[in-house]
């Protein structure tokens, strides 16, 4: 009984969630997840650790952004197409989406690690300015057109 509430839980949400990497897209709550890692570089800090840290909070922001982007990517539009392929044709779109990404909102304390290491999430809510670039409006009929 446990193993098909499992199945069934497993099925429910496999079509919710499009996996890429280290970043997800849940359609039911409307927000790209992404985790990113980032590694302390001493050498760099001048043996630092508070700076060491302060850079590797800055790359798990930049590879947290990498995995939203790549999770965007696998994402299917109505017309059957992947947005990765409309990212790939329109440089002002795919330009326009990392702009919206690097946006991205922290959510949750971060995770040091003993090494000097640091996890980060980030969210990109799908509505608002994201969806009115992949979904712009329809242009509105002339006057005393049929709609």
């Amino acid at each position: 009984m446990r193993q098909a509430r499992a199945l069934l839980a497993l099925a429910l949400a496999a079509p919710v969630a499009a996996l890429a990497g280290a970043g997800s897209v849940d359609l039911r709550a409307r927000v790209v997840r992404c985790t990113g890692t980032g590694a302390p570089r001493l050498r760099d800090a001048a043996g630092n650790v508070m700076v060491a840290r302060l850079g590797a909070e800055r790359a798990a922001k930049r590879d947290a952004r990498r995995s939203c982007l790549e999770a965007l990517r696998a994402v299917r539009l109505p017309t059957g197409a992947t947005l990765g392929s409309a990212l790939a044709a329109d440089d002002a779109l795919a330009a326009s989406v990392e702009a919206v990404v690097k946006r991205a909102k922290v959510t949750g304390a971060p995770r040091y690690f003993s090494d000097g290491g640091v996890e980060l999430d980030l969210e990109v809510p799908l509505d608002d300015t994201l969806s009115a670039l992949l979904f712009p409006a329809a242009k509105a009929p002339p006057d005393g057109a049929p709609p």
